[in-house]
């Protein structure tokens, strides 16, 4: 093992299982502020780390025997083959947290299929921050403390993270990436075995855990093709989120209200979903067409 080849005692170990998820129902929900039914895998990372005296991570696919990364702390990191945790989207998660960090050399295995849509990159980032977290005690900072108070509060932090969108206790510039919040980082964390788990997002909020009859398995069947998140592709998955981006914005023209998320609008009276169809209906979008938004609004609402 890579470890213990550098001479890494088993005293001087972290360990970590990070599963992937699925997405159960609920797509393109959770940014807008809707809800979700998502559960974890029983495939993952198995992840071993040690602290290093200096601020530089190695990263090492066991399988594999690459190394993926090798970067200093904080910093954005490109997994090939794994699916990228960032690249002008993010980084390791530690930028929030100032002053010197130690590094890490991290060795993982993983028998969650890459680019298959079941979260391999999210769950990568998590085992990453997890490692980070630990050698460094963040979970024992006041910026850490004050934040981030669970399991739900990490979720949605790493989602931002990973999104490279604006965090809420450090400011940070919004950068060019896919458009979601936590679905995939709440499912991982928070989701226990043998259960479906209800979550509203924006925040991050449990409503409530389903169990599944013993009797009863997911069957994953994974085609090989990997799903591609860059180019035409991005703009065509980034064009959803959009458009209930702008659909909110019609309604707090139209109304005057400053609901902050879509779900927030939706469910601001008995009559706001009909509002709202009047408002999209009328709407003079120049990016968007009437119809494209009610056909938006309508997904998201059922």
């Amino acid at each position: 093992m890579p470890l213990r080849a550098a001479g890494v005692t088993g005293d001087d170990l972290y360990y970590c299982f990070v599963p992937g998820r699925i997405e159960f129902l609920g797509k393109h929900t959770d940014y807008a502020g809707g809800r979700s039914l998502i559960c974890a895998l029983e495939r993952g990372f198995c992840v071993a780390a040690a602290a290093r005296d200096d601020d530089r991570m190695l990263i090492t696919d066991v399988d594999g025997l690459i190394t993926l990364s090798s970067a200093s702390v904080p910093s954005r990191i490109r997994v090939p083959g794994i699916g990228r945790i960032s690249d002008d989207r993010g980084d390791s998660g530690c930028s929030n947290f100032p002053g010197a960090l130690r590094g890490a050399d991290i060795a993982f295995i993983s028998d969650l299929p890459p680019a298959a849509g079941l979260s391999s990159s999210s769950a990568l980032l998590i085992a990453i921050f997890s490692v980070l977290t630990r050698v460094n005690a963040l979970d024992q900072r006041d910026e850490y403390r004050q934040d981030i108070d669970g399991r739900e509060n990490l979720a949605g932090y790493l989602g931002t993270i990973e999104n490279g969108q604006k965090l809420w206790f450090s400011p940070r510039q919004q950068r060019r990436g896919h458009f979601r919040r936590s679905q995939d980082h709440t499912a991982i964390l928070c989701c226990g075995p043998g259960e479906l788990r209800q979550y509203s997002f924006c925040p991050v909020n449990h409503e409530r855990s389903i169990t599944l009859p013993g009797d009863y398995a997911f069957v994953i069947g994974v085609s090989g093709v990997s799903a591609d998140k860059t180019g035409a592709a991005l703009d065509k998955y980034n064009r959803v989120s959009l458009l209930a981006a702008e659909a909110l914005a019609i309604w707090r023209s139209a109304t005057g209200r400053a609901d902050a998320t879509l779900m927030k609008a939706a469910t601001s009276s008995t009559d706001a979903p009909e509002r709202m169809r009047e408002a999209l209906r009328a709407s003079r979008s120049a990016a968007f067409s009437p119809q494209e938004l009610l056909n938006r609004f309508e997904q998201f609402v059922y």
